[in-house]
């Protein structure tokens, strides 16, 4: 059953808009819907982390006296600078690329191997409080078992893009796998804007 509590609307430059929120999960992870259903207590919880490291005051708990339901609640004087922090989990007003846009990721058992182990031990070392890899540690697990199994998966351009800042440096690079270095280059490719080439 999907629950929509109320539509956000806004006027910027003239035109009308709405908030989307990206799905985190099936059916239709990483599409762009009206925030509605139940948020998980845990996905609220890693909200109220997330904000908190930002220097954000806020608290996850239940929505009404007795009620078993959970919400965040954000002090009305902080609610501008909580969503411009938000802002960094979701796609920019100016990105033009639909949400839906994936990248099929296909390796051999190294090629696999190569990139799962880099995978993991990302989870295993940056899964901080105010990181993307924080923020989506599910949606990149999926990543990496769906690797693990098959050699093959698909991943959404956003979540590519979430890998940009964990990139090692192009010299640190050189001494890595083949596979290795084709992975960050895909990642480098879709972390770039349109106009921009990678030399």
């Amino acid at each position: 059953m999907h629950e929509t509590v109320g539509v956000v609307l806004q006027i910027r430059r003239g035109t009308l808009q709405a908030l989307l929120w990206r799905r985190a999960l099936a059916p239709f992870a990483g599409r762009w819907a009206l925030p509605g259903g139940r948020l998980e207590r845990e996905t609220l919880e890693r909200l109220e982390k997330y904000l908190g490291r930002h220097g954000v005051p806020c608290w996850a708990g239940p929505a009404g006296e007795g009620s078993e339901r959970f919400a965040l609640f954000v002090p009305e004087a902080d609610a501008d600078k909580a969503n411009r922090i938000l802002q960094g989990i979701v796609l920019s007003e100016n990105e033009e690329e639909p949400a839906e846009e994936v990248v099929e990721i296909r390796c051999d058992d190294e090629e696999r191997d190569a990139i799962a182990a880099w995978l993991q031990s990302l989870l295993d070392e940056q899964d901080e409080e105010g990181t993307h890899i924080f923020f989506y540690r599910a949606q990149y697990e999926n990543l990496l078992d769906a690797l693990r199994v098959s050699g093959r998966a698909e991943v959404s351009v956003f979540l590519l893009r979430g890998l940009e800042p964990f990139l090692p440096e192009a010299s640190r690079r050189l001494m890595m796998s083949p596979a290795l270095r084709e992975f960050f280059q895909l990642v480098d490719v879709v972390s770039q804007p349109e106009d921009e080439e990678i030399s």
